[in-house]
């Protein structure tokens, strides 16, 4: 199995933090993916198991290693 991009920690926590725009086409990849609004990435989920890992760009950035730490490695 073959994956596009895979963001850093810090690539995350910028987009997290809103100074990224979305860097399409890696805004999806074939395991991680999330959503982009307004140009922000807003939205986290895992492809891995579907499931949502982080709400919004408020949500903290350690919560998002937390929930999804195992698959943004």
């Amino acid at each position: 199995m073959s994956f596009a991009k895979t963001l850093s920690r810090d690539e995350m926590k910028n987009i997290k933090a809103g100074k990224m725009d979305c860097p399409t086409p890696s805004c999806k990849t074939t395991s991680k993916y999330y959503n982009c609004v307004s140009r922000k990435c807003r939205e986290w989920y895992s492809g891995w198991d579907q499931t949502e890992c982080v709400q919004t760009v408020q949500s903290a950035h350690k919560s998002m290693i937390e929930l999804c730490g195992k698959y943004y490695q």
